[in-house]
């Protein structure tokens, strides 16, 4: 029996973790924002966000990841501490997984 995954949306972890979402979209499935790893050494939105895939990739810094690890690497902690602190925020049920 497969189990049942549930994702979180990368827009949405993005927006709760504080990320600045630009104007516009970068393409069909990609939005473009700026990266709170390298914010402060350009003026322009390197950071991808999938929302197809529910990845990340900044350009210019190389930091790549999901949205539990976005959320992870922005608030300090870990994917755990993430994952735990994403289901309380994104109200999914525990028995489900977040990939």
């Amino acid at each position: 029996m497969t189990p049942e995954y549930k994702t979180v949306p990368i827009l949405d972890a993005a927006r709760r973790a504080g990320v600045r979402i630009a104007d516009g979209q970068a393409g069909r499935y990609e939005v473009k924002a700026f990266c709170p790893f390298c914010l402060g050494r350009t003026k322009n939105p390197h950071l991808y966000l999938n929302t197809e895939k529910n990845r990340f990739f900044c350009q210019r810094c190389g930091e790549h990841g999901n949205s539990v690890s976005l959320y992870a690497k922005i608030r300090g902690v870990s994917n755990k501490e993430s994952c735990e602190s994403v289901l309380i925020d994104f109200k999914i049920k525990a028995s489900q997984t977040i990939l």
